[in-house]
This record gives C-alpha cells, structure tokens and sequence, in this order.
C-alpha cells in the first residue's frame, strides 16, 4: 500500500462502525500513512483491534498515533512492534496513553537499541490500569 492508497481507506472509514478489526501489517507503511491514520481514529468507533506491525512508522508516525489515542475510545488493542520506534516515539505513546482508558492491549515487543526498557514499563504499566478499569480486580495476577 501506498500512502494515497492509506489515505483513501482511512477517508472510507473515519465514521465507519462496522469494522472492527484493521490490519495493515507488512506493508511498509510510515509516518505519512500513520498520520491518516491517527486523523481516521479521532472519528472512527468501530475499530477495535489495529494491526500495524512490521511497518516504518517510526517515531513520527507514533506521534500521530498517540494524538489519536488522546481522542479515541474504542481502539483496546494495538500492534505497533517492528516499525523502528525508539524511546522518542515510546514516550509520545506514553503521552497519549495517559488520556486514554480503552487501550488494554500494546505491543511494542522492546527492540534493542533503539527502545528503553523503563519508558516500556510504563507504557504497560498504563495499559495494565486501563484493562484494570475494564476487569476490575480480576486481572490483579495479569503480567506483560
């Protein structure tokens, strides 16, 4: 997929409730596409479940994507791992983290060099008190 070809997928989908699950790994997308998505997840409230992985968002396109979360309270799981995103781009999703209760699963996976470990404690430690709030004392025993 292009970043036109992004565009024109987030235009259709932006007051789509319908959809719940979005994935666009492995298709080379970078911050240019993520910032059509970030703008189609301040408005859209169907999609549930966003597979990025495996892609060139960076730490640019993480920025957009945590604007959008600041917004977005449907999205509970994203798949950002693979996508060079280092401890700049973690601390935007922190950011937006911080904003957002619906997120309850994020997955990263740490990538050596590029991501620090303390930034990506916190960001599962949000993630962790937003599932909380979901389950309630149920998911005391959950680890990441």
């Amino acid at each position: 997929l292009n970043d036109d070809d992004v565009e024109r997928l987030c235009g259709a989908l932006a007051d789509n409730s319908t959809v719940t699950f979005l994935s666009l790994s492995g298709n080379g997308i970078g911050a240019e596409a993520a910032k059509f998505i970030g703008h189609m997840l301040k408005s859209n409230k169907g999609i549930t479940t966003l597979d990025l992985n495996v892609n060139n968002i960076g730490d640019d396109g993480a920025l957009f994507l945590a604007q959008a979360l600041r917004e977005n309270d449907t999205l509970a799981e994203l798949f950002l791992y693979g996508n060079q995103i280092s401890v700049v781009g973690d601390n935007h999703l922190l950011y937006g983290l911080q904003h957002n209760s619906a997120i309850s699963f994020l997955d990263l996976q740490y990538e050596v060099g590029l991501s620090d470990s303390a930034v990506q404690d916190n960001i599962q430690k949000r993630v962790k008190e937003n599932l909380k709030d979901c389950l309630g004392d149920s998911c005391d025993n959950v680890s990441f």
